[in-house]
Order: structure tokens, then C-alpha cells, then sequence
């Protein structure tokens, strides 16, 4: 035994000298400046050899005096340690009117046993391995002890993974755990990708319903029409038996009055989940109406009838021509862009018009269809051209 000890004592003595080598070189400390009694010095490894002394010491489960227990499963640790790193764990232990006994057991609500196992890691070694697999998890039981550097680095893997596969699913961890900032960007960014997800409304499926709810209720979502948001969200009700008592609250943001009618009862029309719905019925004939009263339109307009993603344009209906020729033509370019589109034709030539635009349409007032320098052949008309 004595044997046993000495031969233990010269390894420790041994690497005590290695380490008293390795402070010789120049760099392992880094001058800091005078101060009144001397020189200030910090070392460079000091961080790094405490946190491994840590993680070591916790791998071998010596000194702990407190477990962590999700899901009945525990895992031991050191009060000192963790209450250095977790707000949660600080208040607990050095916050009670009595002293935490040592080896207390605390039992964690809303944890998952892995989430735990995953933080505890970083905690002790300064890093940790996510995945989209249990990246919530663990977000989920940092945030429930409090410790800031694991919440950042779940939010940064979750922003850097962010692409129009994952969005969705990210989207639900977000509305879930992240905060309202990063909430924000990932419904952003899901808007403005939202048009190559619907080519594959699978991708839309997995959203819980306020996520969802949520993404349709944006004003931007890219350049999508109407009718692919309908689609998209009619395959997210019927993916799920439980997702049909939220038809009404979907139906109420969508923009229906701003699908073509005939889409509607494609799509609406013999659909069990809106005929036995008296709500969802009552909005499908609201926007149905509205197809059947054109001319009424622009006093018809409300929230329901706004275009998303709609972006100030500049647009030229007819004119004359260097030849001396009446246009018929129509043509449009986006703020800050050089580049026209060509969107039709008017119903007959025409310049020398006037054009306001009311409640997001385009009315077209008197002019002349035929070049007439002398301005003889006015026209009386007015005509509404059309909306966006």
C-alpha cells in the first residue's frame, strides 16, 4: 500500500515539475501592466486547464455534491460549478433560507433527459454537437437553468441552419422557445422563401397551428399568389385529423376575395371541411360576393383584400409614339429597378389620359384614342383598368 502511495506522490510530483517547465517559456503569461504593488500578469491557460480540471473531475463524478434528475434520470455535479454558469442554479443554492444540502437531489420539470446530459457537457467542456434532432431540447433546458452561453449557441445553430427545408421546423422551435427578435427573422426569412416551399407544401405539414397561422398572416410573402397560400394551407388542415378545428382561424387570414372565383370552388367548393363549418361557409360567399360586383370593388376594400408583398411601381398605360401612333400598351417597373414589364393592353389606344389610383386601383379618365395635336376627338370615358 505504502508502495502504492509513493509511486502515486512521484507521478503527481512529476507532473507538477512538468508544469512549472511549461510556465518557463516566454507567452504562457502575458505582461498586464504596473499597478501599485507591482506588475499585474495573467495567464494564457489558466481558462482552459480550469475547465479541464472541471470536466475532468466531473467525467470521474469526484466531488460532486448536487444531481440534476430529467426524466428520472440523474446526473451528478458541483454546485460551485454550476451555480457559476446558471442563474437558475446560483439562486438555488446560495438563495434558500437554509443552506442546499450536499447530494440534494433536484428534480427538473420540462426537461428532457438528453437536453440536460447535452448542457451539463457544455458546461464542462465548453462545447457541445447539435442537430435540428435535439437542438430544441437542449435550447429548452438551457433556458430553464439559465445559462446564457448555451442559450446563444442553440439560437446561432439554429440561424445558421436556417434554409428553405429547415425553416419550417425551425420556425416551430422559434415560436416555441426563441425569442421575439429571432422569432422575427425566421418568419422573414420563411416569407421570403415561401414560394419555393409551396411548390412542396409537405414542407408546410410539420408547422404547429400558431406557427402556421402566424406565416399566413404576414403581408409579405415574396411574389406567391393567393391561390398557391390556399393550397399550401388546405394540405396543412387535412394532414392532421386535430388540425380541422383551426379551419376557421386559417380561413380568417387568408385573403380569399383575392383568389379568381373559379379557383374557389375548386378548391372550397365540395370540401366537407368548409361546408360543415357555417364560418368557413360565410367567407367563401363573402369572397364570392366580392368577385360579383367588380364595380364595387374599390368600396369593398378591407384587410382581406390587400395584396401582400405589394411594392410602390411606376406604371405607363398608352401614350403616343415617335411615329405619331396611339399606344395600347402597358407597362410597369418596381421602385429602384431599371428593368419594365410588359403587364397588357388597354382596351383601345389611347393618350392625353388621366389616371388616380383609389383604394389600390388604377381608374383611366378621358384622353383621346387617336393622335389629334388639336385635341378635337376627347373620349368621356372613364374605365377601371385594375388592381393590385
Amino acid at each position: 500500500m505504502w508502495k502504492k502511495m509513493e509511486q502515486r506522490n512521484q507521478r503527481t510530483e512529476s507532473r507538477a515539475e512538468a508544469d512549472l517547465m511549461d510556465a518557463e517559456p516566454e507567452g504562457v503569461a502575458r505582461h498586464q501592466g504596473e499597478v501599485a504593488d507591482g506588475m499585474r500578469l495573467e495567464s494564457n491557460t489558466h481558462a482552459q486547464r480550469l475547465l479541464k480540471g472541471a470536466g475532468s473531475l466531473w467525467q470521474e463524478g469526484a466531488l460532486c455534491d448536487v444531481i440534476l434528475e430529467a426524466e428520472g434520470v440523474q446526473f451528478a455535479g458541483h454546485k460551485a460549478i454550476l451555480a457559476s454558469v446558471s442563474s437558475y442554479c446560483r439562486l438555488l443554492f446560495t438563495g434558500r433560507p437554509s443552506p442546499f444540502p450536499s447530494g440534494g437531489l433536484v428534480k427538473l420539470q420540462g426537461v428532457r433527459a438528453h437536453g440536460l446530459e447535452q448542457v451539463l457537457g457544455f458546461v464542462y467542456r465548453g462545447h457541445m454537437t447539435l442537430s435540428l434532432n435535439v437542438v430544441e431540447e437542449t435550447l429548452q433546458a438551457a433556458k430553464i437553468l439559465m445559462i446564457r452561453d448555451a442559450i446563444k449557441i442553440c439560437l446561432h445553430f439554429l440561424d445558421v441552419s436556417l434554409t428553405p427545408e429547415t425553416c419550417t421546423q425551425i420556425l416551430s422551435v422559434a415560436h416555441r422557445l426563441g425569442p421575439s427578435q429571432f422569432h422575427r427573422r425566421v418568419l422573414g426569412y420563411l416569407g421570403a422563401h415561401c414560394k419555393s416551399l409551396l411548390k412542396d407544401p409537405e414542407t408546410l405539414l410539420d408547422l404547429d397551428p400558431k406557427a402556421l397561422l402566424e406565416l399566413v398572416s404576414q403581408d409579405d410573402l415574396g411574389d406567391i399568389s393567393e391561390t398557391n397560400v390556399l393550397r399550401g394551407t388546405l394540405r396543412w388542415l387535412q394532414h392532421n385529423p386535430d388540425h380541422a378545428v383551426h379551419a376557421h382561424a386559417v380561413f380568417c387570414k387568408l385573403r380569399l376575395p383575392l383568389v379568381p372565383p373559379e379557383a374557389l370552388l375548386d378548391e372550397l367548393g365540395e370540401r366537407p371541411l368548409v361546408c360543415a363549418d357555417p364560418h368557413c361557409l360565410q367567407l367563401l360567399r363573402q369572397a364570392l360576393a366580392y368577385h360579383a360586383r367588380p364595380y364595387l370593388q374599390p368600396a369593398l376594400q378591407g384587410p382581406s383584400t390587400t395584396v401582400r408583398g405589394a411594392t410602390p411601381c411606376l406604371v405607363v398605360l398608352g401614350g403616343r409614339t415617335a411615329g405619331n401612333l396611339v399606344s395600347r400598351e402597358v407597362w410597369a417597373t418596381a421602385e429602384g429597378d431599371m428593368d419594365w414589364s410588359r403587364l397588357g393592353e388597354l382596351g383601345a389606344p389611347l393618350y392625353n389620359h388621366c389616371c388616380v389610383v383609389l383604394n389600390n386601383f388604377l381608374f383611366v379618365l378621358g384622353g383621346q384614342h387617336q393622335f389629334d395635336p388639336c385635341g378635337k376627338q376627347p373620349t368621356n370615358e372613364a374605365s377601371l383598368l385594375l388592381s393590385w
